[in-house]
């Protein structure tokens, strides 16, 4: 389970920058 809760960090980390990315984009646009 250690391997797992290595990975747990990362993949919440992704996920919170997809989550903000698209929020980001359907609030105000493509952010280039």
């Amino acid at each position: 389970m250690a391997r797992r809760s290595a990975r747990a960090p990362l993949n919440v980390y992704l996920n919170a920058r997809l989550v903000g990315r698209l929020r980001r984009k359907s609030s105000s646009g493509p952010r280039r």
